[in-house]
């Protein structure tokens, strides 16, 4: 009966309750490490939760980099381990096929079997105290097409914190771990009309950044109209799933005493 009930204690320890939701199960991401015959040592972790954890690293020479380690450990019984293979994998594929357009960073190389590594741009997030240049979301456009004339997506527009606004004033896109990628023919033509709504999405949440931080290109009555249903659907189901979990990690957060730097918070 006390073996029991040490058992249930273990298992309800709010820190390795919390340490399981996160990428690296707790640890912070590492001070140093090795890549392409060149060692980089960590300057701050960006951020950490249940995927991947990033951070920002300089070589010796000055040079910057970003680390991104997907999440190497299964969770519940499920091999995300796998899963983070592929990933890395598979934004490696999308990095290296976008190379030539300059709008996302320099490819430098993998760590181990799921992290990867690219330059760090100089630059901020998209805001609301973004100063953008005229024809800055007409380049971000010309990106998006470009991809799609590739045969990918990117999915992932309607988060303004993975468009950068470089020093330079140009638009860049990174995290590519959901982008889109279609299969080779004959497979490709299978799956075009789910492609057509990929592209069509990436449009759609582009206007709504132009409308957010370009005002008056875009009035509220042309916006309603380009909404696509599948838009609104997802809102229909996910919005109440995104609370829920939210509440649950707030819960979790609170009660855990260590939080790794770049931890993300609900």
């Amino acid at each position: 009966m006390q073996c029991g009930l040490k058992m249930i204690n273990m298992n309800s320890d709010p820190q390795k309750k919390y340490d399981r939701l996160l990428a690296l199960l707790g640890k912070e991401i590492p001070d140093e490490f090795d890549a392409e015959g060149v060692r980089w040592r960590k300057i701050k972790a960006f951020k950490h939760d249940f995927f991947a954890a990033t951070g920002l690293y300089e070589s010796e020479k000055g040079r910057m980099a970003v680390l991104k380690i997907f999440r190497p450990y299964s969770y519940m019984g499920i091999p995300y381990g796998l899963l983070s293979r592929w990933q890395a994998a598979h934004e490696e594929k999308v990095y290296k096929r976008l190379q030539d357009t300059d709008c996302v960073p320099k490819w430098i190389g993998r760590l181990r079997k799921t992290g990867i590594i690219h330059e760090y741009v100089p630059g901020n997030d998209l805001s609301s105290k973004s100063r953008l240049r005229d024809g800055f979301f007409d380049e971000l456009e010309k990106l998006l097409e470009l991809m799609h004339g590739r045969g990918m997506s990117y999915l992932d527009t309607n988060k303004p914190d993975n468009i950068l606004v470089g020093d330079d004033g140009n638009p860049y896109l990174i995290d590519f771990q959901i982008t889109w990628v279609q299969p080779p023919f004959p497979l490709n033509l299978l799956t075009y009309p789910l492609f057509c709504i990929f592209k069509d999405s990436d449009i759609y949440h582009l206007r709504k950044h132009i409308r957010r931080f370009s005002p008056g290109r875009i009035s509220d009555a042309e916006f309603e109209k380009m909404r696509p249903w599948y838009i609104k659907l997802h809102r229909l189901i996910a919005t109440p799933i995104r609370r829920k979990r939210r509440g649950y990690l707030r819960r979790v957060e609170k009660n855990a005493a260590h939080h790794p730097e770049g931890a993300e918070r609900h």
